[in-house]
């Protein structure tokens, strides 16, 4: 399996990026894709996301021999050891998706409002499930799909990593295939910019960087309030 892969990844309009991302080479080859979104103000969310994605190219880097809820709670206690150094008021979190790709196979850990988007064919799915508290309101058919458009607290988490807080992992596998694409993006983006419409640029373009020029070209017009980023990687024929 052959991985070609593009990102970026934009302030919005506060002009300090919370945001943070990697794509990693395992020691044993597989690809790691890897994106946070910090919490805590400007420069806690920073320092949140970054401390967080540092740790998973440690992890890569080791040969990903620890389980992966172990990382997260390595990270946790990670941002505990920063908030204590840099003053018990810095409240640090922040959110963490990840997908590592191997032997024609998916492997998520996700935990927040990031997403991970399946392309393949004309069919684009959802490969996670955001833990806010508008979707557990969603999924228990609390508010209908029309009320949710002007639920006032749509970016509540009810599941970061934070030492202040409890976390959920939400995981899944799934195979992959030539022709493939799998997106991760932060709230800053599907916030935006919607499934259909990612499907359409898909349908446009003949490479990945291309597919994520369009993708970036689209919300740096549509100016998001939020810090936007991405990851794409296409899933090509290795026996080429």
């Amino acid at each position: 399996m052959v991985v070609t892969t593009d990102t970026f990844s934009c302030a919005g309009k506060k002009n300090a990026n919370e945001d943070a991302l990697i794509v990693e080479t395992c020691a044993d080859g597989a690809v790691c894709l890897a994106l946070a979104d910090g919490m805590g103000g400007h420069d806690a969310g920073r320092l949140a996301s970054h401390t967080a994605i540092k740790a998973v190219q440690k992890w890569c880097r080791a040969g990903r021999q620890t389980g992966r809820e172990e990382l997260f709670l390595h990270i946790v206690e990670l941002l505990r050891q920063a908030s204590q150094k840099n003053g018990t008021s810095l409240n640090l979190g922040t959110t963490l998706t990840i997908c590592v790709l191997a032997d024609n196979m998916a492997s998520v850990a996700h935990v927040g409002d990031c997403r991970i988007y399946h392309l393949r064919g004309k069919g684009l799915v959802s490969r996670t499930e955001d833990q806010t508290e508008l979707h557990h309101l969603l999924r228990e058919r609390i508010i209908s799909r029309e009320q949710a458009k002007n639920y006032p607290r749509p970016n509540v988490l009810l599941s970061a990593l934070s030492p202040r807080s409890d976390f959920t992992i939400y995981d899944c596998n799934f195979e992959v295939q030539a022709g493939d694409i799998i997106m991760l993006c932060s709230d800053g983006v599907h916030r935006v910019i919607n499934k259909p419409q990612i499907r359409s640029i898909a349908d446009q373009c003949q490479d990945v960087s291309g597919f994520v020029g369009m993708i970036k070209a689209y919300l740096d017009n549509a100016k998001p309030k939020d810090d936007y980023s991405v990851i794409a990687a296409y899933i090509d024929d290795s026996s080429k």
